[in-house]
This record gives C-alpha cells, sequence and structure tokens, in this order.
C-alpha cells in the first residue's frame, strides 16, 4: 500500500467513524494508523508513528480486539514486528480474542516470526484464550521446527489443554512421528 492509498483509507476511515457518530480523538487516529500501517507491512510509516509518540503496544482496549504486534505476526511483516519490538511493543501481550503474537505466528506456520518473537523474549508457555499453547499448535499443525524452536526456549512438554490433551498426543494422533520423537526428547536438539 503506498502513501497515497494509506491516506485515503484512513481518512475514509476516520469520515466513517465521524458520520456514524462516533468521536475519536487525535491519539485514537495515530493508534488506527499504527494499526493499519502495521497490518499492510508499511515500516516506514510504522517507524514514523512511533517516533511521532504512538504507543507501539497499539490501543487494542479502544480498537476493538487488534494489536499492532499480533496483525505484523499474522501477516509474516518482519521489519515491521522489529520495529515495534525495538520501540518497546510487548511480545507477550494478548489481542482481544485472547491470542498473543507467538499462538498467532505457530498456528499459522511462521517459523520466521516465532524465531524473532522468541527471541524478543515472548513467552513459549503462553496460551491462548482457548487454552492452546503455541507447542500444542505447532504439534496439531505438524510443524517440527517450530515445535524445536518453542522447546529450545523452554516451552512445557506436558502442558494440558483445556480437554486434556498434551502436544504429544496431538503428535501421535495425526501420526506424525518425527514430532513424536521431538517431543520425547531424542531430536530436540
Amino acid at each position: 500500500m503506498n502513501m497515497r492509498t494509506f491516506l485515503a483509507t484512513f481518512l475514509l476511515i476516520a469520515g466513517l467513524a465521524a458520520s456514524a457518530g462516533c468521536s475519536t480523538s487525535p491519539s485514537e487516529d495515530k493508534d488506527l494508523a499504527l494499526l493499519e500501517a502495521a497490518r499492510s507491512g508499511s515500516v516506514g510509516q510504522v517507524r514514523a508513528l512511533l517516533n511521532a509518540g504512538v504507543s507501539p503496544n497499539g490501543a487494542g482496549d479502544r480498537l476493538g480486539s487488534a494489536l499492532p504486534l499480533v496483525e505484523a505476526a499474522e501477516r509474516g511483516h518482519i521489519d515491521v514486528l522489529k520495529a515495534l519490538i525495538e520501540a518497546g511493543a510487548d511480545v507477550n501481550k494478548e489481542n482481544g480474542l485472547g491470542l498473543t503474537p507467538l499462538t498467532v505466528a505457530a498456528s499459522l506456520g511462521r517459523v520466521d516470526v516465532v524465531k524473532l518473537l522468541l527471541e524478543s523474549k515472548a513467552n513459549p508457555n503462553t496460551p491462548a484464550k482457548n487454552g492452546w499453547g503455541p507447542l500444542q499448535i505447532a504439534a496439531r499443525n505438524g510443524n517440527v521446527e517450530i515445535a524445536r524452536l518453542l522447546l529450545a526456549k523452554g516451552a512445557a512438554k506436558d502442558f494440558k489443554l483445556p480437554d486434556g490433551s498434551t502436544a504429544l498426543s496431538w503428535a501421535r494422533a495425526t501420526g506424525n512421528s518425527e514430532m513424536e520423537s521431538v517431543l520425547q526428547g531424542s531430536a530436540a536438539r
């Protein structure tokens, strides 16, 4: 998205909000702009907004469930993630749906995003609101590379999902012998 399209989208959203009787403050406008820039992958716009004092954690409480870091993680925007993290974004903050950037990245198989978040101190044991942790998601999806990354950063193999299942039981249920081996420790390195 180029700057002209971004501004047109931003102004359209602001105009729709105003015409619907929604009052937006200048800080809400900037938070919304940061969210859209994170979604679109515009690292230049993200940096400009951060330099203008917009919080890297966004305003998920005022703007619904979205957070810039979760949006960038979902879309695999590594440079945006780096800019937000460097500006102090909380890598463990949940969006309004109870998803962390790490649970989103693990569910979508975004290895590079998972790696960056773990290097930035994301907690590999924080589950989503539904109880699923990143390791259990990786096991269910058969993503051995992500499982290895999570285990190397201390993900709990014995973490139980609300139904009592574990990452290992998911590996067995899906017939993934390589994942089973990783979770049992013989190939976790």
